[in-house]
Parts: C-alpha cells; structure tokens; sequence
C-alpha cells in the first residue's frame, strides 16, 4: 500500500510504500501534478496514483546504488519519463549494474521473497541499466514546488551514499540512519571510516526538530534515532 504519511506545511504530502520483509521504503512526495521519489520500488497502486493524480513530473532520487534501494528505478521508467538524480558514487556503481544488481542480491534478499524478483526480470544484471540524468559530487541544491532541497554526498554505508533534506526539516537518510539497528558498513563499498568522518558530522549538523525518513523502519524524529548511529 501507499500511505500518507506526512504533510511539509501546505506545499506537499508524504506517501510511503514499504517492500517486503527486508521493509525497504520508497517514499513518494506529492505536489500537485508533480513528484519527488525516494529510492523507487515495484508499487502498482504508484502507477495507479500516477494516471488519478495526473501527474505531468516526475523527479527520482536515490540515496545510495543497493540493490533493494534501485529496483524499481528500471520498472517505473518504462512506464513514464522522469529524471533520475543521485552523487556521482552512487552513479559509478550503477554504471556497472554487475556490481550494482549481482553482487548485492543474495546479501540483501531474503530466501524466501528470492521468486519475487524471478518474476520481475529484477535478476538480469546485464540488463538491470536506467539513464541518470544528474549527479553531484559533495552537494547540491534545488527549489522544487516552492520546497528547497539539499543533496548532500554521504559516503560510509555505500560508496553513492546521499542524504536529501527537505526545506531544512524533512530528511531521507536512505540507510545512513535507519530506524532499529546501527548503520551498516561492512558491505561491499562500505566504510566504517567515511561514514564517521563524513557522514555522522553531516547528521549531527541537522536541525534538532528534523524529521526523519529512513531507508528501513518507520519515520521519527532525529533525537530518537540517534542511538542508531
């Protein structure tokens, strides 16, 4: 399901779809007949949002090249032209989808939820491969639907980590700040090294009232999730 989640003042409401039992969550902010994606996932219902909204604009961002973070990055630019934003880590990963698809899928699927992905061609790595239309190497910044948003490069988890802040107060962390367990870095790219020099200053540089959005568990709010680091 796609649930509202959040409202950012009068200029945009927050949708959230989360994906199977490893609970990767896509988040979907909506402006008029714009959006902003999160980290897309396979969401028939998004689709059908999509077509009743009339959606005319489509912005994705990704906040780092996991395989369970990017799956449905391919499926949803079949369906509608969009433009798809990430650090240019991230993008040099994805530039090689054997590292990007293959080489994560049996760390980060479980057994069990494996024959989904059979049944979505998510498997062919050699064919798992979508434009990025715009990368950043530290930061970057844009006004969207009145919204101001600041990329930020957030190297630790992943090498393409990113941290998206919305008008100073909304954030998604993708997995650099999750909800119930420490930050990962022990996989493929990772470094405990970069996300302690680069990454936690950048978190403990947010607002105090921030609201996080994180790559798995539910939103909360910074001081709750600090632990977590």
């Amino acid at each position: 399901m796609l649930n509202k989640i959040c409202e950012i003042g009068k200029k945009a409401s927050v949708y959230m779809e989360a994906m199977g039992k490893i609970d990767e969550r896509m988040y979907v902010v909506r402006s008029g007949k714009r959006l902003m994606i999160f980290d897309p996932n396979i969401c028939d219902v998004l689709l059908e949002k999509i077509s009743d909204w009339e959606i005319s604009d489509i912005t994705i961002l990704l906040t780092h090249e996991h395989y369970d973070h990017i799956t449905g990055v391919k499926w949803l630019l079949e369906h509608f032209r969009a433009t798809v934003i990430c650090s240019c880590g991230c993008k040099r990963i994805l530039d090689n989808p054997i590292v990007s698809v293959q080489d994560y899928y049996d760390v980060l699927i479980p057994p069990e939820e494996k024959e989904y992905y059979v049944g979505h061609d998510l498997l062919k790595a050699e064919g798992y491969v979508f434009d990025v239309h715009f990368t950043f190497e530290s930061d970057y910044s844009f006004i969207w639907q009145g919204i101001r948003v600041e990329c930020v490069a957030a190297p630790g988890h992943s090498i393409g980590g990113a941290i998206y802040t919305l008008d100073e107060t909304y954030v998604f962390t993708g997995d650099n700040l999750v909800n119930g367990s420490k930050a990962i870095t022990r996989f493929p790219g990772g470094s405990r090294k970069d996300y302690l020099r680069v990454t936690v200053p950048i978190i403990h540089n947010l607002k105090e009232d921030s609201i996080i959005f994180p790559g798995h568990g539910e939103m909360e709010n910074l001081k709750e999730l600090l632990q977590y680091i």
